[in-house]
Formats: C-alpha cells, sequence, structure tokens
C-alpha cells in the first residue's frame, strides 16, 4: 500500500536541459517582459516557455519563475483579446 501523499508535496520536474539553464542564468530579471514579448511574437509553444520558466526557478528561484511567467501569461491574454476584437470587426 502506498503512503498517501500529502498536499505540501509537489512533483518534482526533471533538471532543465544546459542550454535552458545557460539561458535562464544569462536573462536579466529586468528583461523578462521583453523576452516574454520575443517568445509570444515568434509564437513558440506555451510548453517550451513553461520549459523556460522552469530553468529560471531552477537558477534563480520562485519568485523569478513567477515573475517571468506572469510576463509571458499577461501578453498571451492581451494577445487573445486583440485576436478576439479582430474577429469581431471582420465581416463573416
Amino acid at each position: 500500500m502506498q503512503p498517501a501523499l500529502a498536499i505540501d508535496e509537489e512533483p518534482r520536474a526533471p533538471c532543465p536541459e544546459p542550454r535552458l539553464t545557460k539561458a535562464a542564468e544569462r536573462i536579466d530579471p529586468a528583461a523578462y517582459a521583453e523576452v516574454a514579448l520575443a517568445l509570444t511574437a515568434l509564437d513558440v509553444p506555451p510548453g517550451q516557455v513553461n520549459r523556460l520558466g522552469n530553468a529560471i526557478r531552477a537558477v534563480r528561484g520562485d519568485e523569478c519563475q513567477h515573475h517571468f511567467m506572469g510576463e509571458y501569461a499577461d501578453l498571451v491574454w492581451s494577445s487573445i483579446r486583440e485576436n478576439l476584437k479582430y474577429e469581431r470587426r471582420e465581416p463573416s
């Protein structure tokens, strides 16, 4: 029988790839908004952005990961809102 899973236990993510770790080390936290904008503009899949976010957490901690992922999420939602506005204006 397996022991009960405690609520405060988080599943451990695998260690980030060396290239993602290197990128996470080199990105200045002050530039997270610009990096998120570039990733959004290039239509990088959210899973890949999440992997970079995990690498940032491994290198710089939870606060930096939350900051980066928050910047990315704000841009994605803004992009979705703009696309919806554009689609509503287009005649069918």
